[in-house]
């Protein structure tokens, strides 16, 4: 497994926030991702998915073969999408996160305090 990989991190940390939030998972019945299943592993499994598309389309160029070619792009769209699903997930869970009541304003001068070494 890539040790890089900070998803399933990420996943446990809005899983702590919502049940802060809602006192439970379940009351939240608007979550896209399956906080039941490893996170960096469906995104390894997808990045290897991904590179055997591209190899297989390198391959097929190489052979200049215009069906497995094609067949390939097709694959490699399919394999694009299922990132797009990922991504996605996160982005409605967060946006789902933030619209879960008892956060405070955020105030318009509000800066990111140095200490957490985060440039924008």
């Amino acid at each position: 497994m890539n040790d890089k990989l900070k998803f399933e991190k990420m996943k446990n940390i809005f899983s702590e926030i919502l049940i802060e939030k809602l006192g439970d998972l379940s009351e939240s019945d608007d979550l896209a991702i399956n906080y039941k299943k490893n996170m960096d592993e469906k995104f390894q499994t997808r990045l290897n998915l991904l590179n055997q598309a591209i190899n297989f389309l390198d391959n097929a160029r190489s052979e200049k073969d215009e069906l497995a070619t094609q067949t390939a792009l097709l694959i490699l769209r399919s394999q694009s999408m299922g990132f797009a699903d990922f991504f996605n997930a996160i982005v409605n869970d967060i946006e789902s996160i933030l619209n879960k009541p008892k956060w405070i304003e955020i105030p318009e001068d509000y800066k990111i305090p140095e200490h957490y070494n985060f440039n924008e």
